[in-house]
């Protein structure tokens, strides 16, 4: 709900109402550890940077949450329209150096950069990778 109401108040041209519910929206999904919704306000940070005439903060975003997704949302119209938005003002060099050093960064340095304590493993149960044994 947060990020929806986000860009509808990026859609009236209020990109500073927005910010503080899209970082609310990262607070949320690291709590959750809801890396879609994380990445989802990433990418309406990445509209706010370019409300904000900061196309290089859009394409680290855009990068940051592909990286937190796994691989680019070509199902998330917001995401493309960022890209696109990015790279146009910024060339694709530019853009591509940018969208790389996004890509390059952790859900630990989003914690760091939001300021936000990680918090324990849901349950309070330290996961493993599958296949990884307790006992191991």
């Amino acid at each position: 709900m947060l990020i929806t109401r986000a860009f509808l108040d990026l859609d009236e041209g209020d990109a500073e109402r927005a910010r503080p519910r899209l970082e609310q929206a990262v607070r949320l999904g690291v709590e959750g550890y809801d890396h879609t919704t994380v990445s989802a306000a990433l990418v309406a940070l990445a509209h706010v940077a370019l409300a904000g005439d900061d196309p290089k903060r859009a394409a680290e975003l855009v990068g940051t949450a592909d990286a937190l997704r796994g691989m680019p949302d070509l199902s998330f119209p917001e995401a493309l329209d960022a890209e696109r938005a990015a790279r146009a003002a910024l060339g694709d060099a530019a853009y591509t150096a940018a969208y790389r050093r996004g890509r390059g960064r952790t859900f630990d340095d989003v914690l760091e950069e939001f300021g936000i304590t990680r918090p324990p493993a849901p349950g309070g149960v330290l996961t493993r990778p599958s296949g990884g044994r307790p006992d191991a």
